[in-house]
């Protein structure tokens, strides 16, 4: 399974868990990350910014920080350490992947 598969099927985890919002596959939209923002893959969130009924930046914040408590092996739950110790950044830019 690649990082992109992985990702998406933890980000359709998420938003059912945090918004009970059942996501399709093809909703979630991973892009590149552009080169002013430390990363490799940014999740795109405006796809569950209306039925969330929250601010794209609320979405992303949230998004991330599930992602970073429920979708690795070094969360900060289990292992403690900073942001950048995760596959989730969310001190860089909300929601962004970051690689080491």
């Amino acid at each position: 399974m690649t990082i992109e598969q992985t990702l998406s099927s933890l980000v359709i985890k998420a938003v059912k868990a945090l918004y009970d919002i059942d996501a399709a596959p093809q909703q979630v939209q991973l892009q590149k990350t552009r080169p002013e923002f430390e990363g490799n893959i940014t999740v795109v969130v405006f796809p569950f910014v209306k039925a969330a009924r929250k601010a794209p930046a609320q979405v992303a914040a949230e998004l991330g920080q599930w992602l970073v408590e429920n979708g690795t092996p070094n969360s900060s739950k289990k292992a403690g350490g900073d942001a950048h110790d995760k596959s989730v950044c969310t001190t860089c830019a909300p929601g962004q992947i970051i690689s080491k």
